[in-house]
């Protein structure tokens, strides 16, 4: 009885993630939003924007996760900007216990106007992610399960001062739990992280 209710409870999930992956698609607004402040350029090296993640303190099976989603940006991106792996930088990405809470992970940013150039600078990053929520971590996830590469990309997209996409690609506002749309970069995503950093 239990398993035949199990059962009937994954349809309903899988369901309703299909139905809200719709919604999505066919209420699709603009193809990029732009926090408007970016990370510092540096003319005299080559990525021009270099941005240092510290995960040291993530479990193995998960640093595995962020790098994938770091290479995502950094290959499909096709932009001046390049994410690196430093255990010296202030840009970290976390866990933390928060209990029953709605969100799954945070960025916070904090960034500054230069007196001059009168150009705001990302000064610094940090990602929190819920670790009391169910994860998936290696291959498809369940329907009840948050697909932690698709989360992580995401929160990436913000660090690089992308703000939610109203189209169906990885800096959409909802992650439906069994999906994985979001580990990939879609077209909106490129499009946005050109017109911030520049094209290779």
């Amino acid at each position: 009885m239990k398993i035949k209710k199990q059962k009937a409870l994954n349809i309903v999930l899988i369901f309703l993630s299909i139905l809200i992956c719709l919604f999505i698609k066919t209420n699709s607004s603009s193809a990029f939003e732009y926090k408007g402040y970016s990370w510092k350029k540096n003319n005299n090296s080559w990525p021009q924007y270099r941005v240092y993640i510290n995960y040291s303190t993530l479990p193995t099976s998960f640093k595995k996760m962020v790098f994938f989603s770091r290479m995502e940006w950094n290959k499909k991106g096709a932009s001046k900007q390049y994410f690196y792996y430093s255990k010296k930088s202030r840009n970290r990405i976390y866990l933390k216990y928060e209990g029953n809470t709605r969100y799954l992970s945070l960025t916070y940013i904090t960034h500054r106007e230069y007196i001059i150039s009168r150009e705001p600078v990302i000064q610094e990053c940090d990602t929190k992610i819920n670790i009391s929520k169910n994860w998936n971590i290696i291959g498809t996830p369940m329907p009840w399960e948050n697909d932690l590469q698709s989360v992580v990309t995401h929160e990436l997209g913000h660090w690089l001062s992308l703000e939610h996409s109203g189209n169906l690609t990885t800096m959409n506002k909802f992650n439906p739990m069994g999906t994985t749309f979001g580990r990939s970069l879609h077209q909106d995503d490129i499009d946005g992280i050109q017109h911030i950093y520049g094209k290779k």
